[in-house]
């Protein structure tokens, strides 16, 4: 989970906070301004790291959240946008831009036993 809360984009993000801390979750290059939070899950209590696409974002309006337990990673988003109602392009994007970064997360984060 600290990784996550360190690195909740891809690319040089700044740490996710409660009180929420703006990012450049560029995709293929383009801007896609988001607020990053940190925040616990009403049910679990777990700790949720949360994108919230800014109203100047590719992908406004919609949300990334990233959480952890029981040492799985798993990562929900919804979105509105028309980018992300193609039947391609989103399962590409979300493959090249989300699942990249979460499989370097987990390998640094993997004990070699």
């Amino acid at each position: 989970m600290r990784k996550l809360i360190e690195n909740p984009t891809p690319g040089d993000p700044a740490p996710a906070t409660r009180s929420g801390t703006r990012n450049n979750a560029k995709v293929f290059g383009l801007n896609n301004m988001v607020t990053s939070y940190v925040t616990n899950d009403l049910g679990t209590k777990q700790q949720v790291v949360v994108n919230v696409a800014d109203p100047n974002s590719l992908l406004f309006p919609g949300y990334v959240a990233r959480t952890v337990k029981n040492g799985t990673v798993r990562t929900y988003g919804e979105g509105l946008a028309l980018e992300q109602s193609l039947p391609v392009g989103p399962r590409v994007g979300n493959w090249w831009y989300w699942q990249r970064q979460m499989e370097q997360i987990v390998e640094e984060c993997s004990c070699e036993n």
